[in-house]
């Protein structure tokens, strides 16, 4: 039973519900317009509507002065050092130096020469002896040595006496060598 009751119930339900739908589609009958009502208070307001594409570009203003000049900076770190540059030319030979004073008188002894040796006599002497000379006869401001060829190779070897000199202006000379022992 309680089925059936169920039934009848969902039957008249469709039925009320198909009343409404064909009642709301009859037209009403509506009359004459009454007059209008007095005005009703203002609304809020509304939210603000969406921004505005962007204007032209203006026209560019006059250009204003140069400003004055900034401080300047601080240095920067030194550079590396550069290539040793190549060597110059040699320089002139310098001028002779003054002549220096006389040496004492040598012992006795005699002397023979041509201007490009000299050989003294006595030829034998103790270690330490010296031979003061002096000479004449050479080529003027000429650069020269005197020196005992122990070995008799007409050379300066290491360990012989030796005295480096310049001939004056009328070519002469004088030194002192000592015997070596």
């Amino acid at each position: 039973m309680k089925k059936q009751s169920l039934r009848l119930l969902g039957k008249v339900v469709v039925l009320l519900l198909a009343m409404v739908l064909v009642l709301a589609s009859v037209p009403a009958c509506k009359g004459p317009a009454g007059p209008a009502g007095p005005a009703g208070p203002a609304g809020p307001t509304g939210p603000q509507g969406p921004q505005g594409p962007p204007g032209a570009t203006g026209t560019a203003g006059a250009q204003g002065p140069i400003g004055p000049a900034g401080p300047q900076g601080p240095a920067g770190p030194a550079g590396a050092t550069g290539p040793a540059g190549p060597q110059g030319p040699q320089g002139p030979q310098g001028p002779q130096g003054p002549q220096g004073p006389q040496g004492p008188q040598g012992l006795g002894g005699t002397y023979s020469g041509t201007g490009s040796g000299l050989s003294l006599s006595p030829k034998q002497r103790s270690g330490g002896f010296q031979y003061n000379r002096q000479r004449s006869g050479f080529a003027a401001s000429t650069y020269g040595s005197v020196f005992f060829d122990i070995n008799r190779n007409s050379a300066v070897d290491a360990g012989e006496p030796v005295q480096y000199l310049t001939t004056s202006t009328s070519g002469t000379f004088s030194t002192t060598l000592t015997v070596p022992s």
